[in-house]
């Protein structure tokens, strides 16, 4: 009797950390390399295949840029992560911490015009405009920070890496 006990206590166990390791975020949930990148306006940016969004339960990464031979100033700004939430088909990602505005700009985010500059934390939202395999296209509609609102509808194709 305590073989049976301890034996289903053990799957139980099993079971339940498997369960934790799995993404929370279903097909959205990995890297994508952003393949184009098209602006309100009608311009469009072939993007260079070196930045990438990576997407896992509660954390967004903004990934790729400078390397710290091509750019050693550039290259701590090559990363940023951030926070996770979920509106209906809409998400956000908040940035605590920001770093410069204009090294974002190969990720989507629109130009500012001169002078103007982001406080902290600072809120992208996003619209998921297809997912299917190895497809993500999502708009940016806004950013926003604590003094105004930025609109973008910047259109971002990815595909999965």
């Amino acid at each position: 009797m305590n073989k049976i006990l301890s034996l289903i206590i053990c799957l139980v166990s099993l079971l339940y950390t498997s369960c934790r390791d799995l993404p929370q975020n279903g097909d959205f949930s990995g890297f994508w390399q952003i393949t184009a990148i098209d602006y309100s306006d009608g311009t469009s940016l072939e993007a260079d295949h070196d930045h990438c969004y990576g997407f896992y339960r509660t954390v967004a990464q903004l990934i790729g840029g400078y390397s710290p031979t091509e750019a050693p100033d550039m290259w701590r700004y090559g990363e940023k992560s951030g926070n996770l939430a979920y509106h209906d088909t809409d998400f956000v990602i908040e940035f605590p911490t920001f770093g410069q505005w204009w090294d974002m700009v190969p990720w989507g985010f629109p130009q500012l015009p001169e002078g103007v500059y982001l406080h902290q934390p600072v809120y992208a939202y996003y619209t998921i405009n297809r997912l299917d395999g190895d497809i993500l296209v999502m708009t940016l509609d806004r950013v926003t920070d604590a003094v105004a609102t930025y609109p973008a509808g910047i259109t971002i194709t990815c595909r999965r890496y």
